[in-house]
């Protein structure tokens, strides 16, 4: 069992980004330090997936992260 794994075991979702009909991205927490992490899980149809990802900016200073090379932003998150 992954860190992430276990981390989105324990904790329920705090936000969802829909990336198309059978695919979702769910955030199970925001991890702070001098690089911040970001604890998701991944839903393809039934296939879930658990990942630590680290919160990257843009020029302009907005969050996102990369989930299989899509960017998602954090003001695309919806809170749930």
């Amino acid at each position: 069992m992954t860190i992430a794994e276990k981390y989105c075991k324990e904790h329920e979702p705090i936000g969802q980004a829909t990336l198309s009909l059978i695919e979702a991205v769910q955030v199970c927490g925001i991890e702070h330090g001098i690089d911040d992490y970001i604890y998701v899980k991944h839903i393809i149809g039934s296939t879930i997936k658990h990942r630590r990802l680290k919160v990257k900016y843009t020029v302009s200073g907005s969050p996102y992260i990369l989930v299989e090379r899509k960017r998602i932003r954090f003001d695309e998150i919806l809170k749930l």
